[in-house]
Formats: C-alpha cells, sequence, structure tokens
C-alpha cells in the first residue's frame, strides 16, 4: 500500500508540473510564470503578469477569407488577405478600428499585417471575461 501510494503522489507530482496552463474565463490560460509559455505554438495571445503568474488571453490564427493570401513576415500569423491584418483570432480591414483582445483599448490594422493599439490600462477581468 505504501509502494502504491508513493507512485501516486509521484506521478500526480509528474502532471502537476507538465501541465502548460489551466483555461479561465473567456480564451485566457494562466502560467506559472512567462518562461512556462510555449511562444512558437503556432498561437497568437496577449499576457499580462497577474498574482505572480503570467495570464494570457490566446487565440488561432483564422483562415484568410480571400482567394490568394499573402504570407507575410510579421505577427504569429503569418497569412492575410491584401488590405486587412489578423489579430484576436479574426480578420480586420486596414484602418478600420476595432475591440482589442484585452477588452478595454482599440486597435487599428495597417500595412503588412501589422496592427497598432491605444494602451490605457486592463485588467484581467476585462480581458478574460470574469465576473
Amino acid at each position: 500500500m505504501v509502494v502504491t501510494n508513493i507512485f501516486f503522489i509521484f506521478l500526480f507530482g509528474l502532471l502537476c508540473c507538465f501541465t502548460t496552463g489551466y483555461l479561465i474565463g473567456n480564451q485566457c490560460f494562466v502560467y506559472s510564470s512567462f518562461d512556462a509559455i510555449q511562444w512558437n505554438d503556432g498561437k497568437d495571445r496577449i499576457c499580462v503578469s497577474y498574482q505572480g503568474e503570467a495570464v494570457c488571453k490566446e487565440w488561432e490564427c483564422p483562415v484568410p477569407s480571400c482567394d490568394e493570401p499573402i504570407s507575410g513576415e510579421y505577427g504569429t500569423c503569418k497569412s492575410y488577405c491584401e488590405g486587412n491584418c489578423t489579430y484576436g483570432g479574426t480578420e480586420h480591414e486596414i484602418g478600420v478600428g476595432f475591440v482589442s483582445p484585452d477588452g478595454s483599448n482599440t486597435c487599428w490594422c495597417s500595412e503588412w499585417n501589422t496592427y497598432f493599439c491605444s494602451y490605457g490600462q486592463f485588467t484581467v477581468q476585462t480581458m478574460c471575461n470574469l465576473n
């Protein structure tokens, strides 16, 4: 019985330490630190430090809506349509403002699949839609 308990504790410890993060709210994951995030996983994200952990809102890159997407070099989401950029998991038209994935700021698309955003304060609660 003692050996079984030790094995369970060992196995539980391994599962504990190798998880990538846990989900909270709307598309948000909590990581033990910024070092625990797999930055080259093909997902785009916005992250903040919160109570000693890293909280990230993550999304998949959208499939471009045009027939001949451009393969760009900027951003995590490399494919986009001319006249658009991709951010927050959605295509956006150049020059048209949209709500930032943080839930508080406004962003605008620029050329070459780039974007810029206002930089006001936001909280984990607004970013992750927590009540």
